[in-house]
């Protein structure tokens, strides 16, 4: 239980570091590019949903469960979050310009989009008690993904905060 306290502090430290990161990297939202503005949305659901399925398993300390009832149900529960934010990614990405989408790149966009659903065929075998045998670890697993997610776009958001702004002209 103490790696779920662990994550839930890193889950929390990347979206408030995020959210600095973005303060300080501009001035107005709207001149965010629209790749850059769905970037910053990732990384604050993923680190916040990181430190809220880290601490809800405490919360079902007292209920009357077994062991493997009460992974499966955070696995159920993991698993359909990250369903929905799957399809959610899809449709930004669809409405995303091609411009935008260079940005990202192509190999990006696949490993983020094989990532997240790795990481949601982890969840639903852990529920089903294939491979996982509905376990701890499989439910570990699909939080350790919230948190690479949250980080590496925390890296990439960093990185636009480090490289050179286009000066407009006077």
């Amino acid at each position: 239980m103490e790696s779920l306290q662990t994550l839930a502090e890193v889950g929390t430290t990347l979206a408030g570091f995020a959210g600095i990161v973005a303060v300080l990297g501009r001035v107005e939202a709207s001149a965010w590019p629209a790749i850059d503005r769905e970037l910053l949305k990732a990384i604050i659901v993923y680190g916040l949903s990181a430190t809220i399925f880290s601490l809800l398993p405490f919360a079902l300390i007292e209920a009357p469960l077994t062991e493997s009832e009460r992974w499966a149900g955070m696995s159920c529960l993991l698993a359909v979050f990250l369903g929905f934010r799957l399809l959610f990614a899809v449709r930004g990405f669809v409405h995303l310009s091609r411009r935008s989408l260079e940005r990202v790149g192509v190999i990006g966009a696949i490993a983020l989009f094989v990532g997240s659903g790795g990481a949601f065929v982890v969840q639903v075998l852990n529920v089903f008690g294939v491979a996982f045998h509905r376990s701890f670890t499989g439910f570990f697993l699909g939080l350790l993904w919230l948190i690479f997610g949250a980080a590496l776009g925390f890296v990439r958001l960093f990185w636009i905060f480090l490289r050179p702004q286009p000066s407009s002209p006077s």
